[in-house]
């Protein structure tokens, strides 16, 4: 891929995060508005409860992308079609049933505070909406390894377009309660959804493949997906955990704060990670047909766009963005400016990993991403531990996002002398 294509698709991922940041900063204005800011942090809560079901992904994305990718390059467009199809009922049958489980057992024992339909409506709600976007991408990764990059990207928009529109109306004509800000994510995700199986339809399915290709090596796979799934651990069963403790040593208050803050890193650290995204697709065949400079000229672009991109945002949301969002929030006397400080150097800097990431996961080398993923558990674990022992939610933030910059350097240092190893073993091989 030229340099150009490849510009080109970062600068669709760069616009339609667009509206995904006007998503992030409108829902909780609107939802502050109406319910206040212990309301939200009731949502705030929930939210972190709902993303439970998710971790029935299991880290596969990235695995499978590579697999995909090799299928691809093989011309098995049979195989690929029949794998994805399979990934998607066993996911999307398995999440809303651990949506639903979820739902009444967080009911039952008064999750928040919130009443028992609220309660299990919302989680039901944003659960389903998680695992539909789990998979929505799924789709995706046909339509990325077809080389439908932009199409991709612009479904993905899809999600904030509905999600956002969908809040405004309940704020508007609907009354606003606590379920309103998840129903209107479960119409995101399944206008997301759609997308995205009209994208995967309109591929051509050249071939039948044989009987063996339809089987991806699931030994294989379940190693290079480790680092995922530590990761999936972190993203879909730590916010609740977090959350609760951040309401019972800090209040509504801190957990308010906290949410807005990961909003605001989120400026910060989304746009490296969209522009990642297609990176495994991109790497994949040209590791299977030894194309290594091709993956070092995109390497090269994505270390310099990434480095820009993550310390011109970051600047500009420490100088400007969190002190106008304590008062466009109402979170005058929070931890907001602790809070966003911690996480937005940390996500920034952990940020710049996400190119040697998807090489490493590209070359199926995922023990140094494992060991990473495990570190940054670790780090969560014990600032979660010093926030129950001191009742300080500010130490939880300062150990987990600092813990990032720890394991950002060591798996920096390591990919400077490791990849070039893999490459140079690669050329004995051929």
């Amino acid at each position: 891929m030229r340099r150009a294509d490849l510009l080109r698709i970062n600068l669709v991922d760069i616009a339609c995060l667009g509206m995904g940041f006007m998503t992030s900063l409108v829902v909780p204005k609107l939802a502050i508005g109406a319910l206040g800011v212990a309301g939200y942090g009731v949502v705030a809560v929930l939210l972190g409860v709902s993303l439970i079901p998710s971790f029935l992904e299991l880290g596969l994305t990235p695995g499978l992308t590579r697999e995909i990718g090799k299928l691809h390059a093989r011309g098995k467009s049979g195989s690929i079609k029949r794998i994805t199809f399979q990934f998607q009922s066993r996911l999307g049958g398995a999440g809303i049933i651990v949506a639903i489980a979820v739902a009444s057992i967080a009911a039952q024992r008064n999750v928040a505070g919130a009443a028992w339909q609220p309660t299990f409506l919302a989680i039901v709600a944003g659960g389903c909406a998680n695992v539909l976007v789990l998979v929505a991408e799924l789709s995706l990764i046909r339509v990325r390894v077809a080389g439908g990059f932009v199409s991709a990207s612009l479904s993905r928009a899809f999600y904030s377009i509905v999600y956002m529109g969908g809040v405004i109306l309940f704020s508007v004509f609907g009354g606003f309660r606590i379920e309103s800000v998840f129903l209107a994510q479960l119409g995101g995700a399944c206008a997301f959804l759609t997308a995205a199986q009209f994208l995967a339809s309109r591929l051509g399915v050249a071939g039948t493949g044989a009987e063996g290709e339809t089987a991806l090596p699931w030994r294989r796979l379940s190693w290079s997906i480790a680092p995922q799934q530590v990761g999936r651990v972190q993203s879909s069963l730590l916010p609740g955990i977090e959350r609760h403790y951040l309401l019972s040593f800090g209040g509504a208050t801190a957990v308010s704060a906290y949410d807005v803050a990961l909003r605001l890193s989120a400026l910060v650290t989304s746009v490296p990670g969209a522009i990642a995204t297609p990176l495994v697709a991109l790497f994949s065949p040209n590791v299977a047909n030894a194309a290594h400079n091709a993956n070092r000229r995109v390497l090269r672009h994505m270390d310099l766009l990434t480095g820009i991109v993550v310390a011109v945002s970051g600047a500009a949301v420490l100088l400007v963005a969190r002190k106008f969002a304590v008062t466009f929030y109402g979170l005058e006397g929070s931890p907001l400016i602790a809070f966003s400080t911690f996480i937005i150097v940390g996500s920034a800097i952990n940020a710049l990993t996400a190119s040697r990431v998807a090489l490493l996961y590209a070359h199926d080398k995922p023990v140094p991403i494992l060991f990473k993923s495990i570190c940054d558990l670790c780090f969560a674990g014990v600032g979660i531990i010093v926030m129950v022992v001191y009742r300080d939610p500010i130490l939880f933030v300062a150990f987990k996002y600092l813990g990032f910059v720890v394991t950002t350097v060591g798996l920096l240092g390591f990919c400077a002398t490791e990849l070039s190893n893999i490459e140079r073993d690669s050329g004995k091989r051929t």
